[in-house]
Parts: C-alpha cells; structure tokens; sequence
C-alpha cells in the first residue's frame, strides 16, 4: 500500500519537527502562496503536520551532499567534470563573473578568500549523424550519436563554509518547495478560469442552436474547430469542459483550497525530487555505448526535478571557488 495513502489513513504517523519551528513557518508559507487562505481560522491547524513533513524532507536535502568541485584552471585540466560542464576555461570564468552571489561575497573580505555555492544547469540533448563505429565495430560517417551538453550556468549561494552552506541549501528546497505549491495553485486557477469561458463560449452557441424556427448565429470567437460544428458536436464538447471544470470549482471555496494545498505539502516527495544520474560521454560531450566505456568517462550528477505537469530539471553540483583560482583563470584567459 502507498505511504501516502497509509498516511491519510492515519496508519504512519510521521514525527512533527520542532513545533516553533513549523508554527513559525506557516505564516510564510501562507503569504507566499495565498494570503487569502490566512482569512481561515484552522488555517495553522490544517498545515501544521503537512508542513512539518515538508521541512524534514528538506533536511534530507543536505544529508549527503557531495564533494564539492573545484573551480580552478588546475582542475579544469585534472577533473575531466569540468571539461563537460564547461566549453573552456573562458566559459567558465564568465559564469563565476556573472554570479551576483559570488561577486557579494568577495566584496566583502570578512568572509575570507574561499567560498562554497551551488552550480545550477540545464541538461540537454541532441541527436546528430557523425563518425563513429556501427555494430559490426567499421567506422561510418552516418551513426546516430547523442550529444549531452550543459548549459545556463548560474552560480548561488555563495557561502564561507560547508557548514553555511549547507543550512543555505535546506532554506533554498523549502523556498522551491513553496514556490512549486504556489506555481501548482496559479496554474489551477489559470486552468478554472479558461474552462469556464470555454463553457460560456460553448453554452451561447448550444443554446442558440437548439433554439425552434431559423437561426442564423454568427460566430466571432477564435475557435476555427468549432465554426462548423453541429449541435452533436458542440454538446460532447460542453460536457467535456464541464466535467473538467466541476472538480476545479470547488478549489474556489477557502475551504477546499487550504485542504488541497495541505494535501500537496503533505507529499513533498512529489512536488521535487533530487536523482542521482551518471552517464558515459567522450570528451565532446557524446554518449558512449556500455560495452565500449570505461571509468574514466563516468560522469555522475545530481539532478533536482521540480512540478508535476510540465516538470523542471536542472543539475546541480556543490562546488569550492577562491580568490586565487578567479585571478589564475583570468590570467590565462587574457594570454588567449
């Protein structure tokens, strides 16, 4: 049987968090995502233990955070990461130069010569025809590859220790946490709003078309589709609008809304999850085939999906940077 709903019937109950901690969190959270549903009296009541297993499961966040790499032109030729992540040495200066967490902390020389942050990435993929070997081992100019690349580098949380930077990493998963319920809410409503003027839409038209004796409707609505449709035709769309729309009216009501948004935070799990991925890839970035890889070309990230719709991906690797490996890399990109 599902945890989640082994939850709902009370059979698991999970430990409640220090209760300050989560009191003192339900208040932002409701303002970050509704402040309406502050109107309602239960409203803490209701996200208390919801709320609670949101905040452990961002502890779970910094439980076992890697290594971090080292930004540094020593390492872009050592760790063959960084070679993958990074075109050049220049790509990888210009992403530490446009962070405005890392340029923040070296402004100010209290927190030292060396930081820790988090490098964030979009992960794609490609399919192209290139030279390469064919199942009987020949080499061919046509064999489909899969090209792998990194790219939208961003910078954050730049931090003094591991320590700091952990607890800024717990704080970052409640905030997308939040702001993924808060999306998810938008969304609703966004979707409620465009049925019921689909159903309006759709009503007018039924309506006038069941009406006795000529008729003549002119139709000035975008929908090409339905210019030619029947009365049939119309009525099946009609009831697929409203059948869509019946369950997302009672989301009006703050009632219901605070006990779906509970529901929601009450399964974090499901609102963002962190996998582990590894792939095989040559040094221009293309997927080797199991039998022919090797150690070397392992590749192993994190990867932190967020939604449910329409999911966001992106890599994320903990990393080290210094004040001197920034001017050693500026150094050799002014000699190119």
């Amino acid at each position: 049987m599902p945890v989640s709903l082994l939850r709902r019937l009370g059979l698991i109950r999970p430990s409640i968090k220090n209760a300050a901690e989560v009191r003192a969190a339900i208040d932002p959270f409701i303002q970050a995502i509704d402040p309406k549903l502050g109107l309602l009296s239960n409203y803490r009541k209701v996200l208390l233990e919801p709320l609670s297993r949101l905040l452990s499961y961002a502890d779970t966040f910094t439980t076992h955070i890697p290594e971090p790499l080292e930004l540094s032109l020593r390492h872009f030729t050592m760790d063959s990461r960084l070679g993958m992540f990074f075109s050049s040495p220049a790509s990888l200066l210009a992403a530490i130069d446009n962070s405005a967490s890392l340029s923040e902390f070296f402004a100010q020389p209290r927190l030292g010569d060396e930081a820790f942050a988090l490098l964030v990435m979009q992960r794609s993929e490609k399919s192209r025809f290139g030279m390469g070997n064919d199942h009987n081992g020949s080499l061919c100019a046509d064999v489909l590859q899969t090209v792998v690349s990194f790219d939208a580098h961003r910078l954050v949380l730049a931090e003094p220790t591991q320590e700091a930077f952990a607890l800024a990493l717990r704080k970052r998963g409640v905030k997308l946490l939040t702001e993924v319920v808060a999306s998810k809410l938008a969304e609703q409503d966004r979707r409620r709003q465009q049925l019921e003027a689909d159903r309006q839409r759709l009503s007018l038209k039924v309506d006038a078309l069941r009406r006795t004796g000529q008729c003549i409707v002119i139709d000035g609505t975008q929908n090409g589709d339905e210019k030619d449709c029947d009365l049939a035709t119309l009525e099946a769309k009609l009831i697929k609008v409203e059948d869509e729309l019946a369950p997302l009216k009672a989301t009006v009501e703050l009632p219901s809304r605070l006990a779906e948004v509970a529901e929601w935070v009450g399964e974090p799990e499901r609102l963002l999850s962190v996998n582990r991925a590894s792939l095989h890839l040559d040094r221009m970035g293309i997927v080797q085939e199991e039998e022919s890889a090797s150690a070397q070309n392992l590749l192993c990230f994190e990867e932190v999906e967020a939604g449910q719709a329409t999911p966001e991906r992106r890599v994320v690797v903990p990393v080290r940077v210094t004040r001197d490996a920034i001017r050693e890399l500026e150094a050799s990109v002014d000699c190119i």
